[in-house]
């Protein structure tokens, strides 16, 4: 077999095996949301990760969208790697991405939650250290947000999973 061939088939391996986590933390997520009294299903559309229906008392229920992102390196750097591109397309954080109203950050067996607007001004704010810079990530780039940032962001919450 041509030594080509077989370096094509790894990676496609790894990346199915890659998607499969991914949809692993997407369906955490769902069930997460439901053991909080809210409606959450896989979107059919392409642009969001999430459909979400949160019941608030005394207002009642508000759908929004969210994005899901398992970040299996974010432990071992210290840093989330929040998207901004893919594949030359905006996209996660990306103003002019799809705009998803949650973000859901997995990072060893827990999960952070936060508003994507509100992610987007913290890179702002932060944008003369680490907010501007982004990072190669294959066909992707990021912004590379230490973590110790995001425990401390008002707003957003961390819970185990």
């Amino acid at each position: 077999m041509p030594e080509l061939y077989n370096d094509k088939s790894a990676q496609i391996g790894l990346f199915f095996e890659q998607l499969g986590r991914g949809e692993g933390f997407e369906k955490d997520v769902i069930n997460l949301l439901k053991l909080a009294g809210h409606q959450a299903w896989k979107s059919d559309d392409r642009d969001y990760d999430l459909n979400i229906l949160l019941s608030v008392p005394l207002f009642g229920d508000f759908k929004v969208t969210g994005e899901c992102k398992l970040d299996e390196r974010a432990e071992s750097t210290g840093n989330l790697a929040l998207g901004v591109m893919s594949f030359g397309k905006p996209s996660g954080i990306n103003r002019r991405g799809a705009n998803p109203d949650l973000w859901f950050h997995g990072v060893a067996g827990e999960v952070w939650i936060m508003k994507t607007e509100a992610i987007r001004n913290l890179c702002h704010i932060h944008r003369k250290t680490w907010g501007h810079r982004r990072v190669k990530c294959g066909c992707n780039e990021a912004i590379m947000m230490p973590i110790t940032v995001a425990r401390k962001a008002v707003g957003g919450t961390w819970v185990s999973l």
